[in-house]
C-alpha cells in the first residue's frame, strides 16, 4: 500500500467522493477538526467526477461512499486501484453489509467503515497513516483498533 506521506507536499492530500452534501460537509468539517495535516483538495458526488478526480487532483487517500448515482462505488475503487501508485481507499457507506465488505476488500479497499457507526474511525486512521503507521485492509472496527493500539507502542500516536 501506498505511504501517504509525500515529500514535497504540503500535507495529505485527500478526495471526498459521496452524493450527499451533509455526509462530505460532517466529514470535511471532522477532518479539519481532527486531522489538520490532511487537506482536502477535492470533493465528488458521482463516479466520473470521482475518477476525473483521482487522476487530476493525484490525491493520497479517497475516501468513497460505495453508492454512487451513475455508477457502482466498487466499480469505482476498481479502477482506481488499478491506476498506477493508486492512493489508500476508505470505504464509508451506509450498507455496511457483510458482503459489501468482503467485496470492497477483495476490490482493494483499504478500509471499509459503517458511516452509522464508525465515522469517528476516519480521522484516527488518516492521522495514523500520516504518521507513517503501516496501512489498512482492515475489514472493520475490531481489527482497527487492536492495530492503533499496536501501532501507538511503536508510532507514539495520539488518542
Amino acid at each position: 500500500m501506498r505511504d501517504v506521506r509525500r515529500p514535497g507536499r504540503d500535507g495529505v492530500r485527500l478526495l471526498i467522493v459521496d452524493d450527499s452534501n451533509i455526509v462530505a460537509d460532517r466529514l470535511a468539517a471532522l477532518l479539519r477538526e481532527c486531522a489538520p495535516a490532511f487537506r482536502i483538495v477535492g470533493r465528488a458526488r458521482d463516479a466520473v467526477q470521482a475518477l476525473k478526480g483521482v487522476r487530476e487532483l493525484q490525491p493520497d487517500a479517497v475516501i468513497l461512499d460505495i453508492h454512487s448515482p451513475d455508477r457502482s462505488g466498487v466499480e469505482v475503487l476498481e479502477d482506481v486501484k488499478r491506476m498506477p501508485d493508486p492512493p489508500v481507499v476508505i470505504i464509508l457507506t451506509n450498507y455496511p453489509l457483510p458482503q459489501y465488505r468482503k467485496r470492497c476488500m477483495d476490490a482493494g479497499a483499504d478500509y471499509f467503515f459503517d458511516e452509522s457507526t464508525q465515522f469517528d474511525e476516519i480521522p484516527r486512521v488518516l492521522d495514523a497513516l500520516s504518521r507513517g503507521a503501516p496501512g489498512g485492509r482492515n475489514g472493520g472496527r475490531t481489527e482497527l483498533s487492536v492495530r492503533i493500539i499496536r501501532d501507538r507502542n511503536s508510532w507514539t500516536m495520539r488518542a
